[in-house]
C-alpha cells in the first residue's frame, strides 16, 4: 500500500511539474542573416491593388493627438491616445466616431492615469484597457465586464488572441515575461527567461502578434521573433532577423544607442503564420515578409511611402495617419507612388484634409502573388 500511495504520489507530481505554468520551451532555431538576404526594389502597385484613405471624425471630443495602438475589429477602428489625457476611442469603418471606451478615474471600472496598451479579444466583441497594473474589460458600448490585478510585474503590452489574451510585464529593468490568460482573465501559462526566452521590449510599438494557433512575440534585443504554440504548451519557436548592424544587449547598455544607426523591426504584423512588417535597416526601411513555417523571407526596398503595419483584419492591412504624415504624401515626389492602383480614392482626398483635420486611416489590400525573391535559410542558431 505505501508503496501504490508512493507511485500515485509520484504521478501527481510529475503530472503538476509538466503542466506548471504552461511553460514554453524553445524546439526550433532558425537563424537568417539579412545581410545575405537578396533585397528586391519595387514601386507601390507591385505589392497593394487597392488603396483607400478614412479621415476620422474631426469633432473637438474625439481629436487625437498622441496615438499608441491601433486594433482594427468589426465593429470599426479602435484608438488608444496617449495624449494629456490617456483615452480609447472608437471609430465606425467610415471615421465617424461612436464612443469613448472607459473614463480615468478611480471608481469601478475606470482606469487611472497610466493606460499601457489596448486589444480586442479575438471574435472582437470584447475591449481590453492594460494599465500598468489592471486589464478592465468592457463590451463595445462601453459596458465594463470584469477586471483582473497584475501583482508580477508592470503590464507593457496586451493582445487578443484564441482562446484570451496574451500580454507581458516587466519587472524593475530584468527581462519581459509574456503571460496567457482565457477570456475571464484566469490563467492559462506564461514564458520568460528561464525557458530560453528573454523577450525584452521598448522600442517597437506593438511586439504581440496572433493568429488562429500561434502567439508571436518580437524580442528585440535579440532581434528574434518566437512563435508559441498556445495548443502545445511544451513548445516555442525562435527566428532571428540579423545583420551586422543588429541592435543588441551589448549596444543598448551604451550611454545613448540612439545615437547610432541600429536595424530593427519597428512594427509588425502576423496572418496565417506569415510576419508582415518594417524594419529600418541603417537609415533607410524595408519592407519584409517572414514564413514561420518555412522560413522563407522577402525583404524589399520602395520608392517613396512605406506604409507601416499598424493592424490587419480581413485581407487588408491599415495605417493610421497624422495630418502631418498625410500631408506629406502630396509632396511631389510622391504623387507618382499610386500609380498603377486598382483601386484608390487618392486623388479625391487629397485635397480634403485640411490644417485641422484628425488623424487619417490608410486602408490597403496587399496582393497575393508578386516576384519579389524567396530566400530560404538554413535551420540552426
Amino acid at each position: 500500500m505505501k508503496i501504490l500511495n508512493l507511485i500515485t504520489a509520484l504521478c501527481l507530481v510529475l503530472l503538476a511539474s509538466s503542466c506548471k505554468g504552461g511553460r514554453q520551451k524553445i524546439y526550433d532555431s532558425v537563424s537568417i542573416d539579412l545581410d545575405e538576404v537578396e533585397r528586391s526594389h519595387v514601386v507601390f502597385s507591385d505589392i497593394y491593388s487597392e488603396v483607400e484613405f478614412i479621415p476620422l471624425e474631426n469633432d473637438p471630443e474625439c481629436m487625437l493627438s498622441q496615438v499608441s495602438k491601433v486594433e482594427v475589429t468589426k465593429h470599426g477602428f479602435l484608438v488608444l491616445d496617449k495624449g494629456a489625457y490617456p483615452s480609447v476611442l472608437l471609430f465606425d469603418h467610415e471615421g465617424k466616431y461612436i464612443r469613448r471606451i472607459g473614463s480615468l478615474g478611480k471608481a469601478k471600472g475606470e482606469y487611472q492615469n497610466n493606460v499601457a496598451d489596448v486589444t480586442v479579444s479575438w471574435g472582437g466583441d470584447t475591449i481590453v484597457i492594460a494599465t500598468y497594473t489592471t486589464l478592465l474589460a468592457y463590451d463595445v458600448n462601453g459596458k465594463f465586464l470584469c477586471s483582473k490585478e497584475i501583482d508580477d510585474g508592470a503590464v507593457m503590452n496586451v493582445k487578443g488572441i484564441s482562446g484570451g489574451y496574451a500580454y507581458s510585464t516587466e519587472y524593475h529593468g530584468s527581462p519581459y515575461a509574456l503571460h496567457f490568460v482565457d477570456e475571464k482573465f484566469s490563467y492559462r501559462g506564461e514564458c520568460d527567461e528561464t525557458d530560453g526566452l528573454l523577450l525584452h521590449g521598448g522600442i517597437i510599438r506593438n511586439p504581440i502578434g496572433a493568429d488562429n494557433e500561434n502567439v508571436y512575440y518580437y524580442d528585440e534585443y535579440k532581434t528574434a521573433f518566437y512563435r508559441i504554440n498556445m495548443n502545445d504548451c511544451n513548445s516555442a519557436k525562435e527566428i532571428f532577423l540579423r545583420s551586422k548592424n543588429s541592435l543588441t544587449i551589448e549596444s543598448f547598455s551604451k550611454d545613448d544607442p540612439y545615437l547610432e544607426d541600429f536595424d530593427c523591426v519597428y512594427d509588425f504584423t502576423v496572418k496565417k503564420s506569415i510576419i508582415y512588417g518594417c524594419i529600418l535597416m541603417g537609415d533607410h526601411p524595408f519592407g519584409f515578409e517572414l514564413n514561420t513555417d518555412s522560413n522563407l523571407v522577402k525583404l524589399y526596398s520602395m520608392d517613396g511611402w512605406m506604409p507601416p503595419c499598424d493592424a490587419t483584419f480581413g485581407d487588408y492591412q491599415y495605417a493610421l495617419l497624422s495630418q502631418e504624415e498625410f500631408m506629406s504624401l502630396n509632396s511631389s515626389e510622391d504623387h507618382h507612388i499610386f500609380s498603377g492602383i486598382e483601386k484608390c480614392n487618392w486623388s479625391v482626398m487629397k485635397d480634403s484634409v485640411m490644417e485641422h483635420s484628425n488623424y487619417v486611416m490608410a486602408k490597403l489590400k496587399r496582393k497575393c502573388d508578386r516576384n519579389t525573391p524567396n530566400v530560404l535559410v538554413r535551420t540552426g542558431k
